[in-house]
């Protein structure tokens, strides 16, 4: 799913260390990333079980995957995008309309993320309830264009 989406013949985990542009993050070591994204992959899924049981919420599960993906940041590039299809992938899967996360909400999501660092995601879970809700004002949106060209 990587290499379709950045568009390359294939993707592979990171071989150095990365960064996000204007921020001071430290990334888990290269040599790290193999067992992390094993581990990463048996939590979602347990969590997607806890999920279909009602133990949490699609946009629990979905907040939490979406940040414990993003601090791994597995690849050299995509990272945020891939968390942002792995968060729309469980909201659809789980019956939520997908989140619509723009750039200009760029510094939100970076404010949101660096909240999570200290422990707390209340503020990136808002955020994805937040962009759910643009999401369904986009469909309400194009339904109206939709009624407008069919009359």
């Amino acid at each position: 799913m990587h290499a379709l989406l950045l568009d390359v013949s294939e993707s592979h985990y990171r071989k150095g260390n990365v960064g996000v542009m204007g921020q001071s993050i430290l990334f888990p070591e290269p040599d790290e990333v193999p067992a992390l994204m094993d581990v990463f992959v048996e939590w979602l899924y347990h969590a997607q079980s806890d999920c279909r049981q009602g133990v949490i919420s699609p946009l629990e599960l979905a907040t939490r995957a979406h940040f414990y993906f993003v601090n791994i940041h597995p690849f050299e590039d995509g990272n945020g995008r891939m968390a942002r299809v792995l968060t729309n992938i469980l909201l659809t899967k789980h019956g939520w309309t997908p989140a619509l996360i723009s750039a200009d909400m760029q510094e939100q999501y970076f404010h949101a993320l660096a909240r999570g660092r200290s422990g707390e995601l209340d503020l990136l879970a808002e955020f994805l309830a937040s962009s759910v809700a643009c999401g369904l004002h986009g469909k309400y949106e194009f339904v109206k264009h939709l009624r407008t060209v069919d009359s």
